[in-house]
Protein backbone atom coordinates (compact mmCIF):
# COMPACT_ATOMS: atom_id res chain seq x y z
CA UNK A 1 0.00 0.00 0.00
CA UNK A 2 2.89 2.53 0.19
CA UNK A 3 3.62 2.12 -3.43
CA UNK A 4 0.37 2.80 -4.48
CA UNK A 5 -0.20 5.90 -2.32
CA UNK A 6 3.00 7.71 -3.23
CA UNK A 7 4.77 7.25 0.01
CA UNK A 8 8.78 7.30 0.16
CA UNK A 9 10.25 5.11 -1.35
CA UNK A 10 7.61 4.38 -3.76
CA UNK A 11 9.88 4.07 -6.75
CA UNK A 12 12.02 1.82 -5.56
CA UNK A 13 8.82 -1.01 -4.95
CA UNK A 14 10.66 -4.07 -6.65
CA UNK A 15 7.21 -4.90 -7.91
CA UNK A 16 7.05 -1.12 -9.70
CA UNK A 17 10.52 -1.47 -11.17
CA UNK A 18 10.11 -5.29 -12.63
CA UNK A 19 6.88 -3.51 -14.35
CA UNK A 20 5.90 -3.37 -17.96
CA UNK A 21 2.42 -2.27 -17.19
CA UNK A 22 0.77 -0.65 -14.31
CA UNK A 23 -3.10 -0.45 -14.45
CA UNK A 24 -4.02 1.90 -12.00
CA UNK A 25 -7.12 3.04 -10.20
CA UNK A 26 -8.68 6.71 -10.81
CA UNK A 27 -7.93 8.45 -7.35
CA UNK A 28 -4.50 6.77 -6.43
CA UNK A 29 -1.69 8.80 -5.82
CA UNK A 30 0.44 6.12 -7.84
CA UNK A 31 -1.45 7.35 -10.51
CA UNK A 32 -0.78 10.81 -10.53
CA UNK A 33 3.31 9.79 -9.87
CA UNK A 34 3.30 7.44 -13.03
CA UNK A 35 1.63 10.67 -15.09
CA UNK A 36 4.30 13.29 -14.31
CA UNK A 37 6.81 10.30 -14.83
CA UNK A 38 6.22 10.44 -18.72
CA UNK A 39 9.99 9.70 -19.65
CA UNK A 40 9.63 6.54 -18.13
CA UNK A 41 5.93 5.60 -18.23
CA UNK A 42 3.76 6.08 -21.12
CA UNK A 43 -0.21 6.52 -20.13
CA UNK A 44 -2.20 4.26 -23.20
CA UNK A 45 -5.65 4.00 -21.78
CA UNK A 46 -7.63 5.95 -19.63
CA UNK A 47 -11.58 6.17 -18.46
CA UNK A 48 -13.73 6.79 -15.20
CA UNK A 49 -12.18 3.69 -13.36
CA UNK A 50 -8.55 3.12 -14.03
CA UNK A 51 -5.36 4.36 -16.07
CA UNK A 52 -2.77 1.52 -17.94
CA UNK A 53 0.34 2.60 -17.85
CA UNK A 54 3.38 0.99 -19.89
CA UNK A 55 6.98 1.54 -19.54
CA UNK A 56 8.86 2.84 -22.53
Amino acid sequence: MATWNGEPGWDADPDLKSARLVIAPQGMMLTELLRERFEEWQMVYEDATAVVFCRR
